[in-house]
């Protein structure tokens, strides 16, 4: 179900490395899952949007949740936000 599901699935370990992405998100940013695998989310996005995203996480840390949007650049250097 998750490999085929419409929606972009990512799971990260306690370090906030990226441990696990369905096709469908690595299709929206133009790697493929292997190359997005070690890496850490902010990493995927714009620079300018990094150090919030990482605050983020942090918090996200303790038990808050968020709802956020995110610029991503693709491999291609296009932003997408999600």
């Amino acid at each position: 179900i998750v490999e085929t599901a419409d929606e972009g699935i990512w799971i990260l370990d306690h370090e906030r490395r990226t441990t696990y992405v369905n096709p469908r998100i690595a299709e929206m940013l133009g790697y493929t899952p292997e190359e997005m695998i070690g890496r850490r989310h902010w990493e995927f996005l714009a620079p300018e949007d990094q150090a919030r995203a990482r605050d983020a996480s942090d918090r996200r840390v303790t038990g808050r949740r968020e709802k956020r949007e995110w610029r991503y650049i693709r491999k291609d250097g296009t932003p997408v936000w999600a």
